[in-house]
Order: structure tokens, then sequence, then C-alpha cells
């Protein structure tokens, strides 16, 4: 069975180029499983408009080289920076 997705509308979609744009760069940001975090609060810092999208996810497999313990401090990183306005210079 396969689920049909229809194709978000353009202004429903978050691309980050508006945010590099206005200065920030990936090189800027964090190159680990954060990073989508980081877009979400550059993302949030900036106003753009976010929608969630649907795909799907197949696993084969793949054994995961994710330490929770480490994303955890991670993420808790992301929230210190932002709250100390590091995403809101970039």
């Amino acid at each position: 069975m396969v689920d049909r997705v229809s194709p978000p509308r353009p202004e429903n979609v978050f691309v980050p180029a508006p945010a590099y744009n206005a200065g920030a760069t990936v090189e800027k940001l964090s190159n680990s499983f954060d990073f989508d975090l980081e877009m979400l609060v550059l993302a949030r810092v900036k106003g753009l408009r976010i929608a969630e999208v649907a795909i799907p996810t197949i696993y084969a497999g793949e054994k995961s080289h994710l330490s929770p313990v480490r994303y955890g401090f991670d993420v808790l990183s992301v929230v210190r920076d932002y709250r100390r306005g590091k995403y809101h210079s970039m």
C-alpha cells in the first residue's frame, strides 16, 4: 500500500534561503543531530512560518550512531544559546 501525499503549497514550506540571505550560514550551525533544531530556532527568530510535511520513513537495518545523552546535552545547549541571543545575531 502506498500513501499518497499531496505536495505542500509553496507558502507553507520552510526554505532556509531567507535565513541565509540575512547573514546566517550553514557553517555557523551544528553539523550533528541537533542541526534540525537549530534550523527551527533560527526560523522562529526570523519570523518564518514552518509546516510539517509527512514523508515516508524506511529503516533498512541501519545502525544508529545517536548517543541519547550527548544529544540531550546538545538540545539543552541550543536552548541555552537561544536564550542568550546567539541565533538573533545570525
